[in-house]
């Protein structure tokens, strides 16, 4: 049973690292890493009326708009929607590659809270062209996907950069076999996955896997 703790940060707060943490009934939690960056916020709202500029007042309509102005430090907040076009290269739902993170500037796609950000390749995906039907695919360091639903072809999140995380997702893939994979895939350093929901697997193949963490190099992370 989870519960959502929703924490809303002011203007006085300075960008930097700390620790986060709740007290219950006088009993503190395990503090978490905590980092409030000097990135944009940015919203994408496919419902818009307007082509928008990635205001929460005025949301960008066309997610390709999105990926072609991504900064470092930007946390893209995605509000309710179906999200199940092609909007970058190759057949994913999105390919990030164009930037990387930092350790003080991660990017970040997030689902809004409390609505539901659905990403879809299924319609559009194909394994004909290597990528797998995915719904995130990103080759970039310090990069996060949070709070997304993913209906997959085959994988959900393909993570090719170091330092990246896939957090509290919904991932429904592996509908088709290709030669082992995973609903959530990593192919490098320092990978993090917390708190997600991986079913839907439908190949009954033994090769296939919820996460599936390949070619790491031999570094610390």
């Amino acid at each position: 049973f989870l519960q959502r703790i929703t924490v809303w940060l002011n203007s006085s707060i300075t960008a930097g690292p700390g620790k986060i943490f709740v007290v219950v009934n006088g009993q503190a939690s395990n503090e978490l890493d905590f980092r409030v960056n000097d990135g944009r916020i940015v919203f994408v709202d496919n419902a818009s009326a307007t082509p928008g500029d990635g205001s929460f007042e005025q949301p960008w309509k066309d997610p390709k708009r999105m990926v072609a102005d991504l900064h470092a430090g930007d946390v893209v907040y995605f509000r309710t929607g179906l999200y199940d076009q092609i909007y970058a290269d190759g057949s994913a739902n999105f390919y990030i590659q164009r930037i990387d993170g930092t350790e003080a500037k991660p990017i970040a796609l997030v689902g809004y809270p409390g609505e539901r950000a659905i990403l879809d390749s299924i319609t559009n995906g194909s394994t004909a062209r290597g990528d797998l039907g995915t719904n995130v695919r990103a080759n970039v360091d310090y990069f996060t996907v949070a709070k997304m639903e993913m209906n997959g072809l085959v994988t959900n999140v393909y993570l090719e950069g170091d330092h990246s995380r896939v957090v509290a997702c919904n991932c429904n893939g592996l509908k088709e076999f290709t030669a082992g994979i995973g609903a959530i895939v990593s192919t490098a350093s320092g990978t993090a996955v917390y708190g997600n929901l991986v079913h839907g697997g439908r190949t009954k193949n033994k090769l296939d896997h919820a996460i599936y963490m390949s070619g790491c190099p031999d570094i610390k992370g």
